[in-house]
Parts: structure tokens; sequence; C-alpha cells
């Protein structure tokens, strides 16, 4: 803060008040465009999508998860992920369905090759030919 003598008049005072209110009103306009600019949804979305991939790759078990998985149920899971993702609205959204789409392949195997699954998995083969059959039978129009 000034001291009380660097001011010679009262006309120096308001001169220097309003050089500080001109600028505290170009700093606040400023700060006003960049509000505007955060609530737009593209800028919000490239934010979220960019901090999203730096996690992502700052992750470095992920590499090695994505390794052990082996290449034909990353592409599975790619795919499964896209198919997944362009159905969510948010960016959220997006990299959760993602994520599944890589890690549910790989869980489906293990499971498959489980003593457990392989017997529950055809158990409901076989309680879905059943219930075609009955539909069928029923009224004879169902197919697959």
């Amino acid at each position: 803060m000034p001291s009380r003598n660097t001011f010679p008049d009262l006309d120096a005072v308001k001169r220097e008040r309003g050089r500080l209110m001109a600028e505290r009103d170009r700093h606040g306009a400023a700060l006003n465009g960049h509000w505007q600019q955060a609530r737009t949804t593209a800028f919000r979305r490239k934010v979220i999508g960019s901090a999203i991939t730096d996690i992502l790759r700052s992750v470095k078990p992920l590499g090695h998860l994505l390794d052990a998985f082996g290449p034909g149920t990353n592409v599975a899971g790619t795919l499964l992920g896209l198919a997944l993702g362009s159905r969510a609205k948010g960016a959220f959204s997006r990299t959760l369905l993602g994520g599944l789409g890589a890690v549910l392949p790989s869980l489906f195997q293990n499971f498959r090759k489980s003593e457990g699954g392989d017997h529950l998995l055809s158990e409901l083969g076989r309680s879905w030919q059943r219930i075609k059959s009955r539909f069928r039978e029923r009224s004879g129009t169902f197919r697959s």
C-alpha cells in the first residue's frame, strides 16, 4: 500500500483509482470470457478426454495387464468397447464402457475355462434349447 505522501493531491488519487478500476474491469472481462469458454460442452469434453488419456498413459501396470490378456482378447475387447462406448453419452461413460469392453473378454475366457463356468454355460445352452422348442410348439413361429 502506498504511503500517505505518495499522491501529491486528490486528483492524483482519483486518476490512480480510475486506472485501477479500469484494470479490474479488464481482468474481470477476461475472466468472464474464460468462464464462458469453460461452460461449453466441447471444451469440457476436450479437457476431460485429455485428462483421462493422461491418467491412463501414466498407469504403468496397465500395459502389463493388456499384455497379459493377449492379442486376440485385445482386439475383441477393443471392438466390444467401441460398440458399448458408441452408445454412451458422456466422456466418463465412454471410458467406463471402453474399459469394461477391454476386460470382459478375458474374464469370460477365464470363466469359460473354469470347471463351474463350463458347466453353467452348458446348462444355459440346454435351457435355451428347451425354451426355443417349447416356444415352437406353442406358436410355430420362433426361429434361430
